[in-house]
């Protein structure tokens, strides 16, 4: 699987940068740098891309770079969507307030793209292995479609997942929970179920809570913002999740569309 991390030379960039070296190594994967510049910072950008390589490979683990010019959004997109990517790593910061109306670069990033991400948190202070995930469980009808990539990730991570469902669910969600628990265990994934809040806003308001009080090193959800393009709810809740102040790194699984037995589609699993 090749993985991409994108860097600005920001401390967020460079942290997420390390989380990416060291998750990409667990799987066997390969890592790729993507920065994108104006014309009159190549040269700066270069060297700066050139020492970051330098930095991070190794003789079994060469690191390469990709250097574009021109307009982020645009760039990084298309970028993408031309290679076979498996995970976009990419750092967070704390929310900004137009964010809190308006979705950010890095939702409409993730919006035309064709790969799934992975947020690292500004404020986690190393990488840890991940030996636990917390999944939380929602009544929409897509919102399972991340257990195809955590039965892929856990052939090289032999993590447990905790479900997260809210004491008083809706139909829908026990559905989905009895569905997901059968995935689980016909993948033989280890598991447990836990219950947060009353309703499902509460377990989304308090999945970053959740996530620490049960000692989860990682959140798993899937990105349902294309399909609730007018949800502020669902836009604000991704906004405030992968950015929490609890530090817990969040994968996030695009929505395929694509039913709950299906594979784990992704542009970079062959």
């Amino acid at each position: 699987m090749k993985n991409i991390v994108l860097i600005d030379f920001t401390d967020e960039s460079i942290h997420a940068l390390d989380y990416a070296a060291h998750f990409t190594k667990a799987i066997k994967g390969n890592l790729e740098i993507l920065n994108v510049s104006d014309d009159d910072k190549t040269a700066e950008a270069s060297q700066r891309l050139q020492d970051l390589k330098n930095q991070y490979s190794t003789e079994d683990f060469p690191v390469k770079v990709n250097e574009l010019i021109g307009d982020i959004q645009e760039e990084i997109t298309e970028f993408i969507n031309n290679e076979k990517v498996g995970f976009v790593f990419c750092g967070t910061h704390d929310i900004r307030f137009l964010e809190r109306f308006f979705s950010s670069r890095m939702m409409h990033i993730m919006n035309h793209v064709k790969a799934n991400f992975v947020f690292v948190p500004h404020n986690l202070k190393a990488y840890k292995p991940i030996n636990q995930v917390l999944m939380p469980i929602f009544s929409a009808k897509h919102s399972l479609q991340n257990i195809e990539a955590l039965r892929f990730l856990h052939h090289f991570m032999p993590f447990k997942v905790t479900l997260a469902s809210n004491t008083a669910p809706l139909p829908d969600t026990k559905t989905n929970l009895m569905v997901a628990s059968k995935l689980l265990k016909s993948a033989a994934l280890p598991y447990d179920v836990e219950t947060f809040g009353r309703t499902e806003d509460d377990l989304k308001k308090g999945l970053a809570d959740m996530a620490k009080m049960t000692k989860s090193d990682a959140i798993s959800i899937v990105n349902l913002t294309e399909q609730n393009l007018f949800n502020f709810g669902t836009k604000g809740f991704m906004e405030e999740i992968i950015r929490n102040k609890q530090g817990v790194p969040v994968l996030v699984i695009q929505d395929h569309h694509t039913g709950y037995l299906s594979g784990f589609i992704t542009q970079g699993i062959h």
